[in-house]
């Protein structure tokens, strides 16, 4: 050490060469923290991409989730009446079968036409025709699926609130639909009461027969 100071300070050329070596020294060093740093960025970055990724994929997911082929049977009680809606999906048609006071109609959907059977023929109808006790819509997977994305799940329970379906609604009304394994019961009341309110009971029982994906989620 001794020498080294006392090369410090006779010899310049010496002073000169401790210097830049420092120099290069430190240089390096922040090179080196600043690699780090950005590697640490990307790396949270990317993570934050991976956890939106899977957030999303999380939230679009289907509740309810049912192959293109399905074959299930809507039951729906409407005070003390009771109807029943069994859909068949298969390839490219749809078969709905309707059936109320022991009165049996059959329907076909096939390139966007229904079509009524009527004496071994399949006759031109409409939507209307065919669901002139309810909307499609309440009995629709695909439908009550945009309603389980609006709803708050308590206790495998799944509340729809009014305010977050309808435009304008401000109520802290809500209707709720259950699920167990293949089972789905929807008790729609508060929401028709909107349309007629002297209706006492408006409730759908979902059972599907065939077409689920694995399993329904609880």
């Amino acid at each position: 050490m001794k020498e080294f100071m006392e090369k410090w300070q006779s010899d310049k050329r010496f002073q000169i060469k401790i210097k830049l070596l420092l120099y290069t020294v430190f240089i390096v060093i922040v090179a080196i923290y600043a690699i780090s740093l950005d590697n640490s960025s990307i790396d949270n970055l990317d993570q934050d991409t991976i956890d939106e990724i899977s957030n999303e994929e999380s939230s679009s997911k289907n509740i309810i989730d049912i192959n293109d082929n399905y074959h299930y049977v809507a039951t729906i009680n409407i005070d003390d009446s009771e109807y029943q809606y069994t859909i068949i999906k298969k390839d490219n048609q749809e078969t709905i079968i309707k059936e109320h006071n022991n009165i049996t109609s059959n329907y076909l959907y096939k390139d966007n036409n229904y079509y009524q059977l009527e004496d071994d023929t399949y006759i031109l109808t409409t939507k209307d025709n065919i669901y002139d006790v309810i909307n499609e819509n309440y009995l629709n997977l695909s439908s009550i699926n945009k309603y389980l994305e609006k709803s708050q799940n308590n206790n495998n329970q799944y509340l729809v609130y009014l305010k977050d379906i309808i435009l304008g609604e401000s109520s802290e009304d809500y209707f709720v639909i259950l699920i167990n394994n293949n089972k789905i019961s929807i008790d729609y009341t508060p929401l028709m009461k909107r349309f007629n309110n002297s209706l006492k009971k408006f409730n759908v029982d979902i059972t599907i027969i065939e077409g689920l994906n694995q399993n329904i989620e609880e």
